[in-house]
């Protein structure tokens, strides 16, 4: 994890949610190459993801205090 960053707490999803490895994350057209990076840096690599916790992921990272 990158120094400094917040953990993502896992989610509740709901049925019908589609999830996702962070490696199929990291290939999709949805993020741009510095999303990918931080996403790389704060993501479990061992968990599955909703995009809208991956686009969570970024904005806390985006709004964490530097220290």
């Amino acid at each position: 994890m990158a120094k400094g960053s917040e953990a993502v707490e896992p989610a509740v999803t709901e049925p019908g949610t589609s999830t996702f490895p962070v490696a199929q994350l990291l290939t999709s057209k949805q993020f741009a190459g510095i999303e990918k990076d931080v996403l790389r840096g704060v993501l479990d690599p061992d968990r599955t993801y909703t995009l809208d916790e991956a686009r969570a992921a970024i904005k806390a990272y985006a709004e964490s205090e530097v220290q």
